[in-house]
């Protein structure tokens, strides 16, 4: 299974240099993988000669350089070390990574938050990425109150049989109270012949939202497992409004 992942940089710590109308400089960015049994996965490593226009760097140095990219993972818990600069300056993060099983008979993928003040962030990939984001995967998870987040995660349901995969995301407060829900749906082919995708990609306007911290619990299920709901699964995003 290929997992994305999003790193996001400091323009500062870039030390790009101006020459010949363009500010310049190297861009490297690693990806070191551990499982659980202390087992070690080769090293993906990204290399960018960055040239940005004038007109790019500023609006870089107004906010974040963006890298998206994608490795294959097999089922299992990792640590992943995720290390970015420059030839100068460096530094690295610790993240833990669960990839479930995907060839069980329903699973949902992990979830992505972008917004619309997101998208103006410089954002580039090394690679080409297989999935249609709606837009720039952002790992901010403070927003102000003019901007909208959109979700974006996939359900896979692997058993051949006519389905419908509905997911729920219900907005609460940081105590766990609700305080609002909405519920998408989508359908299978009448004989589905091969295991079904499903994208879902809802908006969340925060412009009557108070200042505070929130939590968006997703639940997602399939018609195949009827009213079961220790088959439903769920992911809990918390993130805060200034």
């Amino acid at each position: 299974m290929r997992q994305r992942s999003r790193v996001e940089l400091s323009p500062d710590k870039l030390n790009l240099v101006e020459q010949d109308g363009a500010y310049r400089g190297q861009l490297e960015i690693v990806f070191a993988v551990s499982d659980a049994k202390k087992r070690r996965f080769p090293i993906w490593r990204h290399r960018a000669e960055l040239k940005l226009k004038p007109e790019t760097y500023e609006r870089v140095s107004k906010g974040a350089l963006r890298v998206v990219s994608q490795m294959p993972l097999p089922e299992g818990h990792f640590q992943i070390r995720a290390s970015a600069g420059s030839a100068v300056v460096a530094g690295s993060v610790l993240y833990d990574l669960d990839v479930p099983n995907f060839s069980d008979d329903f699973e949902l993928s992990g979830v992505s938050l972008t917004s619309k003040q997101a998208r103006e962030t410089f954002t580039f990939s090394p690679h080409k990425i297989d999935v249609a984001f709606p837009g720039p995967p952002t790992t901010a998870r403070e927003f102000s109150r003019d901007d909208t987040l959109t979700l974006f995660t996939e359900a896979y349901e692997n058993r051949k049989k006519p389905h419908t995969v509905t997911l729920t995301y219900q907005l609460r407060s940081e105590a766990g109270a609700a305080i609002g829900s909405y519920t998408m749906e989508r359908k299978s082919v009448e004989k589905p012949k091969d295991p079904s995708t499903y994208s879902f990609a809802p908006d969340l306007s925060l412009e009557e939202m108070p200042a505070g911290r929130y939590v968006i619990h997703i639940d997602a299920r399939s018609s195949l497992d009827g009213n079961d709901r220790k088959k439903s699964i769920t992911r809990d995003i918390p993130f805060s409004v200034r």
